[in-house]
Order: structure tokens, then sequence, then C-alpha cells
């Protein structure tokens, strides 16, 4: 498979997934259980996306690969989610299958091979004032 998308894209799009669930049931009328679903998602993806070690990680712990592993098991699980909802089933299908085509077209593997893509982007760029 092609993996076109280099970390720092995939940081930015993490952070939209994640705002995108955190405010979607507000903007789509959703309530009850979809809503709380969809909020402890996203609060749920932007704080693993702040300690993944990838370019818009703030704190490098989790390994960029090991984030994809997360996010492909919240993808299924918001398929699952939307075969059995009502009202909430198109959103978190739409979902499903848009992290499921970043995850497919991401190449997880970058900061295996640059070390220097492991640390948040700020640091780099400090490294690189200092020397």
């Amino acid at each position: 498979m092609l993996r076109v998308v280099p970390p720092a894209l995939h940081g930015v799009l993490d952070y939209v997934v994640a705002a995108a669930l955190v405010i979607a049931p507000t903007l789509l009328g959703a309530s009850g259980g979809a809503a709380a679903i969809c909020f402890v998602l996203g609060v749920g993806q932007a704080a693993m996306s702040l300690v993944t070690a990838y370019p818009l990680g703030v704190v490098p712990v989790v390994p960029f690969w090991a984030h994809g592993v997360v996010e492909v098991g919240s993808a299924a699980l918001l398929l699952f989610l939307g075969l059995l909802t009502g009202p909430a089933s198109g959103l978190f299908v739409v979902v499903a299958l848009a992290i499921f085509g970043l995850a497919a077209l991401t190449d997880y593997r970058a900061t295996d091979r640059d070390p220097a893509l492991r640390r948040p982007a700020h640091a780099r760029v400090s490294a690189r004032r200092r020397s």
C-alpha cells in the first residue's frame, strides 16, 4: 500500500478529527450516549496525540506505530457502534471510515527511519537554533 501521509500531516489531521468528534454532536443535534461517545473519543484522540512521539506530540511517550494501532482500534469501535446505533450511526461510520483511510495512507514507520521526527516540532526548532 502507498504510504503517502507523513507524521506531521497525520498529526494535523489527528487534531482536526479530535475537534470534529467533540463539536460534531452539538452541530448535528446529537445528545445522550452518542454525544458522550463522541466527546470521550475526541478527548482521547487529542490526549493520545499530545503524548505521541511524532512532530505534533508534546510529550513523546507513545511510539507513532502504537498510536496507529490505537487509532485503528478506535475506528473499529466507531464502526461497530455506527452499526448498532440509530441517529448517530452516520457520524460514527463516516468518522470510522476517515480514520481507516488515514491509517491506510500513513507512513507509521517514518519515525523509525528518522528519529528526529519523534521529537516535537518545537524541540527540533530549538535544537537547530542552538547549533
